[in-house]
């Protein structure tokens, strides 16, 4: 009966032209699984699975298919990444930016356009690596606020090891020296991790 009753209404609709969806007593067992929810349903699913693939085959390039899940993360990825490069241009920068979109967070989340900026400098700051630090701030001083990128810049001066403190001696004295000229107040804690900077060089 559900089938004779859909399909008499189907072909009213095809001959009038003008009768809508809402004008027609569709029963209830048609509305919930008409071929318009189906197809919903389908091309989310599709969707949702395209990116899980797309993770999934970067992150088997990346890691060679060794390690445990837990540890095939955007920390890893950014590592492996980060040793081959000492610099990176504007275009390499935003290429590495769409490359972690979609990878899990700690905290259960996703890397989105909106948080790879501060994923990547958390990786820089956790890599200890203050020459591509130096070029990525060259690439954004424009363009982000210049107090995330001093707070970034001696979160990692006061991190980095020794030897990297003194390969970029130069940098990390000019960059801190141009903090604390800027008179920050004393209880401030961007100038106490300025003095640290210096105290290191």
């Amino acid at each position: 009966m559900v089938l004779w009753y859909r399909h008499r209404h189907t072909r009213s609709v095809a001959w009038s032209g003008v009768l809508s969806v809402s004008s027609v007593p569709w029963p209830v067992g048609v509305l919930n699984n008409g071929p318009w929810l189906q197809d919903s349903r389908g091309f989310t699913t599709r969707s949702g699975t395209r990116r899980s693939e797309k993770v999934k085959r970067i992150k088997e390039e990346i890691f060679d298919g060794t390690g445990n899940e837990e540890d095939n993360s955007v920390s890893l990825f950014l590592g492996q990444k980060f040793k081959d490069n000492i610099k990176f241009s504007a275009k390499q920068w935003e290429n590495l930016k769409c490359e972690i979109f979609g990878f899990p967070l700690s905290n259960g989340k996703l890397v989105t356009r909106v948080n790879a900026d501060s994923v990547i400098w958390s990786e820089i700051i956790n890599n200890e690596k203050i020459g591509l630090a130096k070029s990525v701030y060259d690439l954004q001083k424009e363009k982000v606020s210049k107090h995330v990128l001093t707070v970034h810049m001696l979160q990692l001066f006061n991190k980095a090891d020794d030897e990297q403190v003194t390969a970029f001696e130069d940098f990390v004295v000019d960059f801190a020296s141009a903090v604390l000229e800027e008179e920050q107040p004393v209880t401030s804690h961007m100038f106490w991790q300025s003095v640290g900077a210096l105290a290191r060089t």
